[in-house]
């Protein structure tokens, strides 16, 4: 899989919630159908050597148009640096990946 679309990485910052990801899976430019997909996850790298987030991702709609998201929640980005993102998928007959993805999460200045 490859030539996948992002969404709304650009402004991530630590401690976000509700930070929408979404990707439109792709493979040499044309939208892949995963209406049939069993299992939907985002696998996040936490920047170098950090413990990977997994998370089950959603259908945009219904899967006919390749696209899947994920709101953050409290915990999930919690830290600044240079994270990865991809997304995997399972169907009964197959499982693959898409590209990894890179964006930036920005430090917040501490309240306390």
């Amino acid at each position: 899989m490859s030539d996948h679309t992002k969404v709304l990485v650009d402004d991530v910052f630590e401690g976000d919630v509700g930070t929408n990801f979404q990707m439109t899976l792709k493979d040499a430019g044309v939208i892949i159908d995963i209406s049939g997909a069993t299992t939907k996850k985002f696998i996040f790298s936490r920047g170098p050597g950090g413990t990977p987030l997994v998370v089950d991702a959603e259908f945009v709609t219904d899967g006919l148009d390749g696209q899947l998201d994920y709101d953050t929640v409290a915990g999930d980005i919690n830290n600044a640096g240079l994270w990865s993102w991809q997304a995997k998928i399972v169907s009964v007959a197959s499982t693959w990946y898409s590209e990894i993805v890179k964006f930036r999460v920005q430090e917040t200045l501490s309240e306390a």
